[in-house]
């Protein structure tokens, strides 16, 4: 596959300080497992083995200590230092050297997608296009919000309107052509002081290269950065979990399922974390065959 996936697991997460204040947001729990666990899961869902993981420099250990370079999923993970939290954009830009020419499937750390085909779903758009997942929800102005016309064509991109409440926002998950890379350098800097990743996507939108896909009733979106959020997809993985004989977001089982490690390397793994529901769940995956 020649698209590489970024995941950004920097920024403060001042929403939820001080629960924030010493830990990154993207290793905080998201029922039994860490939230990054399900974002990168996405990307682990779209075929992609190559990921970049952009964070703080103080958080690169953490993250080796969690994932390592990938080994235990058969995938190459390596790690870009973001030194100031200053937009998705400038973010993305640091990624040069590890994408080169590949296209991009962009993941915001403390995004959360659940559904069934998610990874029919997950599919690349046609070569230099961008592609992005609209959700309908009550509190569209606290995110970027893409509208529409009767006709279903997309007419713009706006960064937390004031004066929009119900509509469609723009979850954290966008396939980028490589020219994003480019792109997103020369972007400048918004009001609130950071790049916008709308003034990105309107980029492709005025070229008529944006794809969109609206996400319907049979997928779930959640923003895990308010400590409602971060409840609410706790409470929901719970639920899920204990109603059906499947984990939501468990790489190791996503990695044996694409077939990227053998059950001999799932065994080990799950034998290390056979305490735990996260290692037993991975026992009963290996014994199914």
């Amino acid at each position: 596959m020649n698209t590489h996936g970024i995941l950004l697991a920097g920024g403060t997460g001042s929403r939820l300080y001080p629960i924030t204040s010493s830990v990154n947001k993207q290793l905080l729990p998201i029922y039994n497992k860490p939230m990054i666990f399900y974002s990168l899961s996405l990307i682990m869902l779209a075929g992609i083995r190559e990921v970049t993981i952009v964070c703080n420099p103080k958080d690169i250990e953490l993250y080796q200590q969690l994932l390592g370079r990938g080994e235990s999923l058969g995938m190459n993970i390596s790690y870009t230092k973001q030194l100031v939290p200053n937009g998705i954009p400038s973010a993305l830009a640091l990624t040069t050297d590890s994408v080169q020419h590949k296209d991009i499937l962009l993941v915001l750390g403390d995004n959360i997608l659940v559904g069934n085909n998610l990874s029919t779903l997950l599919k690349a758009p046609k070569p230099s296009h961008a592609k992005i997942f609209p959700y309908m929800v009550k509190n569209a102005n606290q995110f970027g919000v893409i509208t529409f016309d009767d006709e279903g064509n997309p007419l713009k991109i706006e960064e937390k309107p004031y004066n929009i409440h119900r509509g469609y926002a723009i979850p954290g998950v966008y396939f980028l052509p490589n020219s994003a890379l480019k792109i997103s350098k020369t972007l400048t800097s918004s009001d609130r002081g950071e790049t916008e990743v709308s003034d990105l996507l309107n980029y492709y939108l005025a070229q008529k290269t944006l794809t969109t896909e609206v996400l319907g009733r049979g997928i779930a979106w959640m923003d895990t950065g308010t400590p409602d959020g971060l409840s609410a997809a706790s409470q929901m993985v719970q639920t899920l979990e204990s109603r059906q004989n499947y984990q939501i977001g468990n790489i190791h089982e996503i990695a044996y399922k694409n077939q990227w490690i053998t059950r001999i390397t799932l065994v080990k793994f799950a034998e290390q974390y056979s305490k735990s529901d996260y290692g037993k769940y991975l026992l009963e995956v290996t014994n199914d065959g």
